[in-house]
């Protein structure tokens, strides 16, 4: 490997940082401007710093003992089901820390911080490196104070068995928001368990240097720490890697040292510009910016925590990512967790990891076959609950939850269209999906089909979580399913025996129980009387757009569902973060933005948390996540009502607050490539990009005068309807559409900038 000097890298690293947004060719630097800053040592999880880059992280917060610690993560060490703790590195200091101040810059996907204390300065940087599965940690020091770098493991044990175990000690302790498996308390008492006591055998040695400890499972899946520490004088570095085998093969010791040798031979400051530059292109994919900034800082850290959290050709999210912490949930969950999480990638143009969840159902579709009972395996395919990624999980009830995957499948493929994805990957698992809950439906007497009782997620009366009749979380996705299945079958020319049966039963679906003063019931008898912290039932109108809200009684019916639900009195199973996100899309697609915003801000004052995250009883990453997705929903908004048009609402919830507002690069249905600014209470200017022949529909955010033009001189019609400028037309594969004087996608990276940027995260 040829070495660069650190001069030429430093040289390097100044002009890749001296690019700004406002030059167009970074938006790195902008990003920076939310940077997560600490005046104080960060006491638990949910307050630390945090670095991932898709499969390996790390959180950095203070020690239960005395001094930092960097714990290790890693988004693919599953064991029968379950993450598995790995254990942490800590700097110990001789005294309690005095002055600590800690930065996180998105941009640069990098933590900076100083520490101090009566005898002793440090201060450190530290990435995740995006190009290897190694964490670089870098200290500075006085010759005097060497630091002292302790590795604290953890055994290779379950976490929602662990916690299972540790329950009566946390609730004694009082540990509730700090779980922690290396509590010294719960530490000695995990390895005084018969469980633990019973684990195969660790193998910990040092080769050529570099540290390991290799923790299997079973004889073929397990895993292998990796680290070496390097000291000079003034200088220390600690670097640390994992590797998760799933054979004896890929567990070879001395392999993963060669590898992980091989990425210790890159200079910190080389891999640093290499890292930071693959940062900075995928920034580059799109661009927001609006007036109200701490809204906008919790969008770019989610935008970060993405890209941090996974990546093209690794596992789908689950409730952790590569930032471990104790939890009862350590997989990934599928009746609202997996689903909320990924349509933000849609929206803001990142089809690399917004396909990751596809993929892997793409690669394992005998998982969903193998779900459901033997008798329904030749046709048909479902999931459970809780979905095991390297296994797959049998379908138990909820026949909802795999629709509700199906659909986030079609949006991935209205965003990024891919023809033959979509007749040889999607359309197949989506008739066994359907074909799976047809054939537990009750057909009456009037042959009107039914849906089996079945629980409606999250919901619980009097602690019991009741079974209820053609509930509306499974009609509203099931009539979805089957407009979907019937338009490709159609399109495909497919079995039409087989489309006159889905017709059949779509003309014959039971329809969702209303009540006219609390509007979509739960299901049969089950009025919306009680506090309900999931959107289930309101699933028609959200995400599904089963409901037309463009229509006078379904905006309505939208409306009353909406503020029936939002109002209810709070239960010992009270509202949670996501009942907030959710209610912000719903008042954005009604466009009612002052109650968007409220909703939002309420996310944001009482759920998330100083590192943006958020945390029940152990981390629940979907909720931020969503909360980037419907920050979305303000500045551009498109679902499908017609399979044969799309359409386009630029701006169509922005608060009255908000004069301005910019987004450069956003996708929507249909695939196009979409960039707008907002000024003096009216569009701007957009351009609009077809990535294939589509007609398509754009309302403007009110009634004006416009100018357009398309790069093929493709014929619009302009209209005025409800107060809205309205155009409609057809655009060519390639084809631009320009409204306004602009022709750049760039011209629309605007930067707002109504109020002082401050950090708004981060303990300061």
């Amino acid at each position: 490997m040829k070495i660069i000097t650190k001069a030429i890298v430093c040289t390097l690293v100044a002009i890749m940082l001296s690019c700004s947004a406002d030059s167009k060719d970074s938006y790195s630097d902008y990003v920076n401007r939310f940077n997560l800053k600490w005046n104080s040592l960060p006491q638990v999880w949910h307050e630390a710093a945090f670095l991932g880059n898709g499969r390996v992280g790390t959180t950095i917060w203070g020690d239960t003992k005395q001094g930092i610690r960097f714990d290790i993560g890693d988004a693919r060490i599953y064991k029968k089901g379950s993450r598995v703790p790995v254990g942490k590195f800590v700097l110990h200091t001789n005294d309690s820390i005095s002055a600590f101040t800690m930065q996180q810059s998105a941009g640069l996907s990098e933590v900076k911080g100083q520490i101090k204390t009566k005898s002793e300065n440090y201060s450190f940087e530290t990435f995740a490196d995006i190009n290897e599965d190694i964490v670089r940690i870098r200290f500075k020091h006085s010759e005097a104070h060497q630091p002292v770098i302790e590795h604290v493991p953890l055994p290779g044990i379950q976490s929602n068995k662990l916690f299972k175990i540790l329950r009566p000690f946390i609730s004694e302790l009082e540990l509730a928001d700090k779980v922690d498996f290396t509590h010294p308390v719960l530490y000695k008492h995990i390895y005084n368990t018969e469980l633990v006591k019973t684990l195969p055998d660790e193998e910990i040695g040092e080769h050529e240097g570099i540290s390991f400890r290799k923790v299997p499972f079973s004889d073929e899946v397990g895993y292998i720490l990796l680290w070496h520490i390097e000291q000079s004088r003034q200088e220390t570095t600690l670097s640390y890697s994992t590797v998760y085998y799933r054979s004896e093969k890929e567990g070879d010791v001395v392999t993963a040292i060669n590898e992980f040798k091989a990425m210790l031979s890159r200079l910190f400051e080389e891999a640093k510009v290499a890292h930071q530059t693959e940062w900075n292109n995928y920034f580059n994919e799109s661009f927001i910016s609006i007036p109200d900034k701490r809204i906008e800082a919790n969008y770019w850290f989610q935008i970060y925590k993405m890209r941090a959290a996974t990546c093209e050709g690794e596992l789908p999210i689950d409730l952790l990512g590569p930032w471990f912490r104790a939890t009862p949930w350590p997989r990934i969950w599928t009746n609202l967790n997996v689903q909320i999480t990924y349509p933000t990638m849609n929206q803001a143009n990142k089809k690399g990891i917004a396909s990751t969840l596809f993929d892997h159902m793409d690669t394992n579709q005998q998982h969903f076959i193998n779900a459901v009972p033997k008798e329904y395996r030749d046709n048909g395919a479902s999931i459970g609950r809780g979905w095991a990624p390297y296994d797959g999980t049998s379908f138990w009830g909820e026949y909802g939850n795999f629709l509700w995957l199906l659909y986030n499948y079609s949006q991935f493929l209205e965003h990024f269209p891919d023809e033959a994805r979509q007749a040889e990957k999607y359309y197949p698992l989506l008739k066994r999906g359907v074909n799976f809950v047809l054939e537990n439906l009750i057909k009456d007497k009037d042959g009107i089909y039914h849906v089996p009782a079945d629980i409606s997620p999250e919901y619980k009366v009097n602690g019991e979580v009741p079974e209820i009749e053609d509930n509306s979380y499974n009609i509203g996705l099931l009539n979805w399913a089957l407009k979907e299945v019937i338009y490709l079958s159609e399109k495909y020319s497919d079995n039409a025996s087989e489309r006159a049966k889905y017709s059949k039963v779509l003309n014959n679906l039971v329809p969702l129980y209303v009540d006219d003063e609390t509007g979509i019931m739960l299901g049969k008898d089950y009025k919306m009387d009680v506090c309900h912290r999931h959107f289930s039932h309101l699933l028609a109108f959200y995400p599904l757009a089963v409901l037309d809200v463009s229509n006078e009684d379904e905006h309505e019916l939208s409306r009353l569902s909406l503020e029936r639900w939002i109002t209810r009195p709070h239960s010992d199973w009270g509202f949670k973060g996501y009942t907030y996100t959710a209610a912000t899309a719903m008042y954005a697609r009604l466009g009612d933005a002052e109650k968007a915003l409220e909703s939002l801000n309420r996310y944001l004052d009482d759920f998330a948390t100083y590192n943006t995250f958020y945390i029940e009883t152990g981390p629940v990453i979907e909720t931020p996540m969503h909360s980037a997705s419907v920050t979305l929903e303000l500045l551009l908004q498109s679902y499908k009502l017609d399979y044969e048009q799309d359409e386009i609402k630029l701006f169509p919830a922005l608060p009255a607050e908000w004069e301005e507002a910019s987004f450069s690069r956003l996708r929507s249905e249909g695939g196009f490539i979409v960039s707008a600014s907002y000024a003096n209470k009216a569009l701007e200017g957009a351009c609009i990009e077809s990535v294939q022949e589509r007609r398509l529909r754009i309302v403007l955010p009110v009634k004006q005068d416009i100018n357009w033009k398309t790069s093929a001189n493709s014929s619009f019609e302009l209209q005025h309807e409800n107060n809205k400028t309205v155009l409609s037309g057809n655009l060519k594969k390639g084809e631009m559409l320009w409204i306004g004087e602009s022709d750049s996608h760039s011209d629309y990276v605007k930067i707002i900038a109504t109020e002082k940027t401050t950090s708004f995260y981060g303990i300061n």
